[in-house]
């Protein structure tokens, strides 16, 4: 086949020539026919033919009678029952799918039973959204009725739309988080790992949304690329005047801190300690105007000049230590006006 621009004429198929004004330019190409420009059109008719002739669920009951056959188990990683499926359901389901297939025709039988997680605040918001409701105003109870109706309701249509995809599943035998019985397994789960000393209590930051009242899990956390945090300086109060009164081997010493950065001044309502380099050797600076006493680490004194009051005060140093001579020294909280001696921990 060749195209004659000069001319405007053409070999079709046949090799006649044919005048450009006479025929369509996609006729002047040797492409394969196909029928899914009319498929497309009869789509829901398309569907159920399919699922007539390759009936999932009669397949997946035959797989399961043969049991001589080794068992292949795939969890399935439950969707949030939040709305209706999107892009990255029909990733996840379809490579799901072709695993548990490869599986079946190798001989194995299948366990593959799909679920949905129902609880979370995606359902919740969704939830209230959809019966423009506000969560601030509103008793926990009921918004957990609204959120269990939402979720029973998402999850059928999303049962119904992955069944329509030919995805090969145990659709009879769906879990979902909010039954009674998945939840006393998660508690008999989590009795075994407390009788195995898996579980212990120590403190841990929780992230919290003031919009919607509820704490986030990481993955909830949405960031703003262009924030740029403000570095600030923070003085802390010591504590302990015998210990620094040793080290300095001075008495009446007045008001010691130890200065500390950071680039997230929020952190400081959660502030629980401080700590210092066991092998890094720290100054502590007098300022002249106030005799206020700072301890900062000698590698960064240069810096700290630059900053208020040191930038506007004389200052001399009094004294310097090493990190592993301050263990058991406590400070207050420059924040909380309580008389708790938070720690200066070596590091």
């Amino acid at each position: 086949m060749r195209i004659l621009f000069g001319n405007q004429k053409f070999f079709n198929r046949n090799l006649r020539y044919v005048s450009s004004k006479s025929i369509s330019y996609k006729d002047t190409l040797n492409m394969p026919k196909s029928k899914f420009a009319s498929t497309m059109k009869n789509r829901i008719k398309c569907e159920n033919d399919i699922r007539q002739k390759f009936p999932v669920n009669q397949l997946w009951e035959w797989q399961t009678k043969q049991m001589r056959r080794p068992l292949f188990v795939l969890h399935d990683g439950p969707p949030f029952a939040n709305g209706p499926l999107h892009i990255g359901h029909f990733l996840n389901k379809i490579q799901k799918d072709i695993i548990v297939r490869y599986k079946l025709l190798n001989g194995h039988r299948l366990d593959f039973r799909p679920g949905w997680d129902c609880h979370g605040l995606p359902i919740e918001l969704k939830a209230l959204q959809e019966n423009k409701r506000n969560s601030n105003d509103k008793d926990p109870i009921i918004v957990r009725k609204l959120a269990r109706q939402f979720a029973t309701e998402a999850l059928e249509k999303q049962k119904q739309d992955f069944q329509s995809w030919g995805i090969l599943a145990d659709w009879n035998n769906c879990y979902r988080t909010f039954d009674k019985e998945f939840i006393v397994d998660q508690l008999r789960l989590f009795w075994r790992l407390y009788q195995k000393d898996f579980l212990y209590r120590q403190y841990k930051p929780v992230n919290w949304s003031p919009s919607v009242q509820s704490a986030l899990a990481e993955s909830e956390l949405e960031y703003n690329d262009k924030h740029k945090s403000t570095a600030i300086y923070v003085r802390f109060r010591l504590q302990n005047n015998e210990l620094l009164s040793k080290l300095l081997s001075q008495t009446n010493l007045g008001n010691i801190y130890v200065l500390i950065w950071t680039t997230t001044p929020w952190s400081l309502l959660g502030n629980q300690a401080v700590a210092v380099n066991e092998k890094s050797k720290y100054l502590f600076v007098k300022l002249s105007s106030t005799n206020d006493i700072y301890m900062v680490a000698e590698s960064l004194l240069n810096n700290i000049k630059k900053f208020v009051p040191f930038s506007n005060n004389q200052f001399e140093i009094i004294g310097n230590c090493l990190g592993s001579e301050l263990s058991g020294l406590s400070y207050n909280h420059p924040i909380y006006n309580d008389q708790q001696k938070y720690p200066i921990v070596i590091s």
